[in-house]
């Protein structure tokens, strides 16, 4: 009798108790010309990753990702090329300097809506260089596109033949 209760209940609510939720819209690349934030890092009160996020870490994961994001930066607002110069800095760092020189040239100086966590504000282009250069959003870049890390030089030279070899001719 139990079993048949089990079966009933399973029958009339296992549809409901399987379904899972719908995936959110991937925003389609071409979305990231209009965003209208600039965040790497989740926003909002659910700590959600924005639209632009997503698409960068699309295109950034690309064959074609320089060219993408030269193609961003000629046609996108503020927030869109603040997302190429991320992505220049780790893919090609004479262009990023290069387009950082005019950025901080210009008077007046250009401006973008940035959001990390619960906040937004209206902030200078110039003022997310430091961040990209300190490697604020380097967890968005995948890993065989960042710079070797000096923790992990540290530790090849730990583990180097020639390190070996001194450390167990001393132990004998």
């Amino acid at each position: 009798m139990k079993s048949l209760i089990i079966f009933f209940i399973t029958l009339i609510f296992g549809p409901f108790i399987t379904q899972s939720a719908p995936s959110p819209a991937v925003p389609a690349p071409q979305a990231i010309l209009t965003v209208e934030e600039f965040a790497l890092g989740g926003v909002g009160f659910g700590g959600q990753s924005s639209d632009g996020e997503i698409v960068f870490e699309q295109i950034i994961s690309r064959n074609d990702n320089l060219e993408q994001f030269l193609q961003i930066y000629a046609k996108g607002n503020n927030q869109s090329k603040m997302y190429s110069m991320v992505a220049f800095y780790y893919l090609d760092r004479d262009l990023y300097e290069h387009i950082k020189a005019n950025h901080i040239n210009r008077d007046p100086a250009p401006t973008l809506m940035w959001a990390q966590g619960c906040s937004w504000e209206t902030v200078p282009c110039q003022y997310i260089f430091p961040r990209i250069e300190e490697g604020a959003y380097e967890r968005f870049i995948p890993e065989e596109l960042r710079p070797p890390s000096s923790n992990e030089n540290e530790s090849d030279s730990a583990t180097s033949p020639n390190s070996t070899e001194t450390e167990s001719s001393g132990m004998g």
